[in-house]
């Protein structure tokens, strides 16, 4: 006698199966958090504790970074308590659901605050060509620097005065002839100069009068060079924060594919 046939289907629930597993470690940079699938595959995500306080971008960030967790979490205990197969894909459609506007809003942020920045480096090289030194001037200056090596314009452009730095800004990288580490290094300097030159005219460095300098006129140059180089500091560390948002978005995105099965494209919103 022939057995019946039994039909069988993946089951939705079943707490005997793999099960995706996530750790968590935390120190004094931050906290890392650790996913791993039941056929190997890896994403981790380290929340950084200088972006999460940033006074920016540290409010978007924090509200990414706990739904995250907190979604993992649930995502991962609804799977050690038995869901699989079309159970789990329910469940995981929620997760995506629920975090990628978060996350998308958070990416919009920080393109906001990318772009702002890049618009405060550029101002930080702006410079009034139609003040001295004239453009004859600016010529003739440029002729001076260009007779030297390569090698010798470097150690005069870093020292330069405001003159000399503008007529070089004028022509450019490529015809002063310096390569992109050395050029990145007179634009910090140069930075240095606009910022003093223009606080020429910012009562905020003005010598103040003292028993020593009853009469003191004039701009404070030591003043202005250090909140020059306060500000080019400042904007070295906006810099390196919004690359570690970057890189915090990047791993955000794989995390997100990889625990609700989708395509990172989708999920920063750029697939075709």
């Amino acid at each position: 006698m022939t057995a019946p046939f039994v039909a069988t289907f993946p089951k939705a629930f079943d707490s005997t199966l793999p099960v995706m597993r996530l750790a968590r470690a935390e120190n004094d940079a931050g906290t890392n958090l650790a996913l791993t699938l039941p056929d190997g595959r890896r994403a981790s995500v380290f929340s950084n504790v200088r972006l999460m306080n940033s006074p920016k971008l540290g409010k978007q960030f924090k509200l990414l970074d706990g739904l995250l967790a907190s979604s993992t979490a649930t995502l991962i205990e609804r799977n050690e308590a038995g869901y699989h197969g079309a159970a789990l894909g329910v469940e995981k459609q929620t997760f995506v659901a629920k975090i990628v506007p978060v996350f998308r809003e958070t990416i919009s942020q920080t393109r906001t605050a990318r772009a702002e920045h890049a618009a405060r480096l550029t101002r930080t090289l702006d410079w009034n060509r139609a003040a001295e030194p004239n453009p004859v001037a600016r010529g003739d200056l440029r002729r001076w620097l260009l007779r030297h090596s390569v090698a010798e314009r470097i150690g005069l452009l870093m020292r330069a005065d405001y003159a000399v730095v503008v007529s070089a800004l004028e022509i450019g990288q490529v015809v002063v002839g310096l390569d992109n580490a050395q050029w990145e290094a007179f634009l910090n300097h140069a930075r240095a100069v606009i910022y003093i030159h223009k606080a020429g005219t910012a009562a905020d460095f003005t010598l103040k009068p003292s028993e020593e300098n009853i009469s003191a006129s004039g701009i404070d140059h030591v003043a202005a060079y250090k909140n020059a180089h306060n500000m080019l500091d400042q904007m070295r560390e906006d810099g390196d924060l919004l690359e570690t948002a970057e890189h915090y978005l990047q791993a955000v995105a794989k995390f997100i594919a990889l625990l609700g099965d989708v395509k990172a494209e989708t999920i920063i919103g750029i697939d075709k």
